[in-house]
């Protein structure tokens, strides 16, 4: 393959992955080179902050597309969808996906995001109607879940975890946030101000536990029925949303030439460890420092 004919796989089709393909078809407007984005959602890409209107039902998934952003699936870009990257081979500059199939590349950039962070120490997280708002398909699980839920609680005070409260508290549901530090958005803000916000809150619906942490989620038949926090209290419930934050979105094999450290690290050209491998978004760790894992565009 010539060198003006570059196969260019992205591996991840969030807002850094997307923003990617548009910047690449940008340079090479001759569309010589092929850039195939990899995404393990049924969606086509999407504007991640917009899903808890979804559960609100104020926006459609049509509404949170990715569009005005560039023609993602115009001349010599194809997005594959349901197709989640299990593998990436550096040394034979392949990724591989399930049933087997291998995509070779000339420039991989892994733009996986990350995933949301489950804590271990709570009992009970795989009742059915506990959920961790992170894609549309989430989303829709917890506005299929609404009908059958009178009381829903969320563990963590993050902000998707305060707009999925806003979104559930508009459907009529009673909603309880359950917050382990002093207050909410409490690594955002001074200690003042998330006072006032917290007033706020509790104007606009929403009841508010600080200082307390979930320790079980309790269910039955039926699914969620309660959540027993740490101080003994049990607050009855039909639906969790659990809110504790993220972790990077690296889980391939054959990363042993990729260096990770809390996420991709990678360099101030994004470049990672291993050759012609890039990574951007919300899985990088950026060592400016470190020159070794520097390549040439």
């Amino acid at each position: 393959m010539a060198s003006s004919e570059k196969r260019y796989v992205i591996v991840g089709a969030s807002a850094a992955g997307m923003a990617a393909a548009e910047a690449i078809r940008a340079i090479d407007k001759r569309g010589s080179g092929s850039i195939t984005v990899f995404s393990d959602e049924p969606d086509p890409p999407y504007f991640r902050p917009l899903i808890p209107f979804l559960i609100s039902g104020k926006k459609s998934a049509a509404d949170m597309a990715l569009v005005g952003q560039g023609p993602y699936q115009g001349v010599g870009i194809e997005v594959r969808l349901n197709s989640r990257v299990e593998r990436i081979d550096s040394l034979a500059q392949t990724v591989e996906i399930p049933g087997g199939e291998r995509v070779g590349y000339d420039k991989l950039l892994i733009a996986t995001g990350s995933r949301s962070y489950i804590p271990p120490e709570i009992e009970g997280t795989d009742a059915e109607g506990v959920f961790a708002l992170r894609t549309l398909a989430d989303a829709r699980a917890v506005a299929g879940r609404v009908e059958s839920t009178h009381h829903a609680v969320m563990l963590g005070g993050g902000m998707l975890n305060l707009k999925a409260s806003f979104a559930l508290l508009e459907r009529g549901l009673k909603v309880t946030m359950v917050v382990q530090s002093p207050q909410v958005l409490s690594q955002l803000m001074e200690p003042g101000d998330a006072t006032l916000i917290r007033n706020a809150l509790n104007n606009a619906g929403l009841k508010i536990e600080t200082g307390a942490s979930a320790s079980r989620i309790l269910s039955n038949d039926n699914g969620v029925n309660g959540v027993l926090l740490d101080d003994g209290r049990m607050i009855a419930c039909e639906m969790v949303c659990i809110g504790k934050g993220v972790r990077p979105n690296v889980a391939f094999a054959g990363l042993d030439d990729i260096r990770i450290d809390r996420g991709v690290v990678v360099d101030s050209f994004t470049a990672c460890s291993a050759y012609n491998v890039y990574a951007a978004g919300l899985q990088c760790l950026q060592c400016l420092r470190s020159r070794r894992c520097r390549r040439n565009l």
